[in-house]
């Protein structure tokens, strides 16, 4: 019995196992129907994701190029026309992130930078200004003194010459009677 009963089991399993064989002839066919319609499925989501993945990265490509080099090179660009005494090249950028409030700082920055040289040009010229007018009065003062010296020498001789006048009238007048 027991061995009958085992046997049985065995059987069934073996039946089972057949059952899942393809037939021959038709069960081959309908296999490799079955085969080549798996391998197209595969296939054709292979190439669906393989476009999909080649388009996302396209995607990114364009999209760094739009929103990270073209904007850093307009940076770039104004800083070297900053850099080249430019003050008044304004970056424009049509973006809303952190590179539109880096090209508004550097417009501000370069705002000041004119309004600091303008100021600095207006001192400049007012210490000019005032520069040449102490030279004009330093030099009339020592037109002045030329003058002042050109005509002290003659008042110098006169002067002498009123002194001895004066000294001379006196001896003169000493010496005469009182009633000359």
């Amino acid at each position: 019995d027991e061995t009958v009963a085992r046997l049985m089991i065995k059987v069934a399993i073996v039946s089972d196992i057949a059952m899942g064989l393809p037939e021959f002839g038709t069960g081959l066919t309908g296999l490799l129907r079955s085969a080549r319609e798996t391998y197209w499925a595969s296939f054709l989501w292979v190439t669906i994701s393989t476009v999909l993945v080649v388009l996302l990265l396209g995607g990114v490509v364009v999209g760094g190029y739009r929103w990270i080099f073209k904007p850093w090179a307009k940076l770039i660009e104004g800083a070297s026309r900053v850099a080249q005494g430019k003050f008044e090249y304004r970056l424009r950028l049509n973006t809303n992130d952190e590179f539109a409030e880096l090209a508004d700082s550097f417009n501000r920055m370069t705002a000041r930078f004119i309004e600091i040289r303008d100021d600095l040009d207006r001192q400049v010229h007012e210490r000019t200004e005032q520069i040449l007018r102490q030279e004009r009065l330093a030099g009339l003062g020592f037109l002045a003194a030329g003058i002042a010296h050109e005509i002290n020498n003659p008042l110098t001789a006169i002067r002498w010459t009123s002194e001895s006048l004066v000294s001379r009238i006196d001896a003169f007048c000493k010496a005469a009677a009182p009633q000359d």
